[in-house]
């Protein structure tokens, strides 16, 4: 056998990643750059650029990108070019993506910790603040209004009216959440029905699932979509 013929044993080439994990990788890059730089730590200040860039976010309509034009450059720059479209309407990657930012920027205001952690999903987000609002740890029958208003809204504009009275609950508790992944659940719900009813079946098993005494604030390891 020549060296012509001795059969290639390169690598086979890495599967494409999905819109799914792009959007919550862009999400998680912008999110993460402005917490760090508005947070600050040790010898380095708050910038304030980062705080006035979520004042900014947090004046903007979190539920129609075509009237927050003033925030684009948050949102959008070094958007992933496969959730790109050049249609006259936001792709579903640009609406969650959106929406996701401008959450987080009135979950962290005026906050001295992160309010974005990994991980964490909108159920077991729910189920600390169920706790944190109930006398005895169990079910808060209020906060389990709220989450079920989020879960069961019919529209992108009913759901993000609910999702940001519910994170005015969370930021009040200081109950952070995964703005992620709060972006990959709001893509899929905006999708295919079996699409919403995964999400809401993994909302609904996070905030019921029970954890270890020891550790009440602890969250399970999140499934996949």
């Amino acid at each position: 056998m020549t060296t012509t013929d001795v059969p290639s044993m390169s690598a086979p080439p890495a599967p494409a990643l999905t819109h799914e994990t792009l959007l919550g990788q862009h999400v998680a890059r912008v999110v993460g750059g402005l917490q760090a730089r508005y947070a600050g730590s040790g010898e380095h200040r708050r910038d304030p650029v980062a705080a006035a860039a979520l004042a900014r976010l947090r004046r903007a309509d979190a539920a129609d990108l075509t009237r927050a034009l003033d925030v684009l450059d948050l949102v959008l720059d070094e958007f992933p070019s496969p959730l790109l479209d050049y249609a006259d309407l936001p792709t579903r990657a640009e609406r969650a993506a959106h929406t996701a930012i401008c959450l987080y920027a009135v979950h962290q205001q005026s906050q001295s910790q992160p309010m974005h952690i990994p991980s964490r999903s909108l159920g077991a987000a729910a189920r600390i603040l169920s706790a944190a609002r109930s006398a005895d740890g169990s079910i808060d029958q209020a906060t389990l209004r709220r989450f079920h208003a989020v879960a069961t809204a019919t529209g992108p504009g009913q759901r993000v009216h609910h999702l940001r009275s519910f994170i005015s609950l969370l930021r009040a508790e200081q109950v952070a959440l995964d703005y992620a992944r709060l972006a990959r659940d709001l893509y899929l719900l905006d999708g295919e029905p079996s699409s919403v009813a995964r999400v809401r079946l993994r909302w609904g098993r996070d905030l019921h699932r029970h954890t270890h005494p020891d550790l009440p604030n602890s969250d399970p390891q999140p499934a996949t979509a």
